[in-house]
């Protein structure tokens, strides 16, 4: 099997981004997308200042869950291929400016993700 070479050497050239997404998704499916409230609630502000807060009253309580189990999986992810583009597009970063581009690269695109769940579960 030489066409999986290539997979097996990438794998093991991003081992510790892969080991925090597996930890992003293990939480996830312990705390039931709890961490999906790191951007339902920017998501939900920005509704509000957009003078569409009534839109949210309109989603049933429980129309919510799946949303936050969506965006904390997604959050979950979306490590991996954030820490190799901003590897690819800066490689002379920093260790900790890496890992704070990548966590807000991170929570931004699960905030507009978020967004586009809510205004699909309200059918706008």
């Amino acid at each position: 099997m030489p066409f999986l070479q290539p997979l097996w050497q990438w794998t093991r050239a991003q081992r510790r981004p892969l080991m925090w997404s597996l930890g992003g998704l293990l939480l996830s499916f312990v705390s039931l997308g709890l961490p999906g409230f790191a951007s339902y609630a920017p998501a939900e502000q920005l509704f509000v200042w957009a003078g569409d807060g009534a839109l949210l009253k309109a989603i049933p309580g429980d129309s919510l869950w799946p949303i936050l189990i969506s965006a904390s999986f997604l959050q979950a992810l979306l490590i991996t291929p954030l820490h190799c583009l901003l590897r690819r597009w800066r490689p002379a970063l920093p260790r900790w400016s890496h890992v704070l581009g990548v966590a807000l690269g991170v929570w931004l695109i699960s905030i507009v993700c978020t967004c586009l769940m809510l205004l699909a579960a309200v059918d706008a």
